[in-house]
């Protein structure tokens, strides 16, 4: 790869690991073991009902708000304070 930029960027990067032949991973370099892979994809999926639900609140707490607003345009906002 590294030749591969050096080519279409016009660099001299070089590396300090060695070169090898074989131009795939071997098993000793996984990075996340496959007993993890599903912890990771729960987190994910917890992060992804965190922002669901925040952004459902704030959608909840703009409508209300906008509610309220055109509530005093109308002139029943001193009565429809009490419930906020």
């Amino acid at each position: 790869m590294l030749d591969q930029i050096n080519q279409a960027k016009g660099t001299r990067f070089s590396s300090s690991i060695p070169r090898t032949d074989v131009k795939e991973s071997s098993s000793k370099t996984i990075i996340i073991p496959g007993e993890r892979t599903r912890y990771l994809a729960e987190i994910a999926d917890a992060v992804r009902q965190y922002h669901q639900a925040t952004e459902d609140q704030a959608e909840a707490v703009r409508r209300r708000w906008h509610l309220l607003s055109a509530l005093e345009e109308l002139g029943a906002g001193n009565r429809m304070r009490t419930w906020t």
